[in-house]
């Protein structure tokens, strides 16, 4: 799933068992506190928030290439 709104995007995605990218538009969208900070304390653009399933954080679109 790739979205820009965590409750909906994200948080729909988690509940259904699938990996995500949250796309960050430079800042823009917003995540959860306890998001934020896990995502700061680590440096790291992808999240295992579940058992094998994967958050992944973009800035921009042509990051996908990486991920994809």
């Amino acid at each position: 799933m790739i979205g820009d709104s965590w409750e909906t995007d994200i948080e729909g995605a988690l509940g259904f068992g699938m990996d995500q990218i949250m796309f960050m538009n430079n800042g823009k969208h917003y995540i959860p506190d306890t998001i934020y900070s896990m995502r700061q304390e680590t440096n790291s653009s992808c999240l295992e928030l579940k058992h094998h399933i994967h958050t992944y954080f973009i800035d921009e679109i042509p990051c996908l290439l990486a991920i994809l």
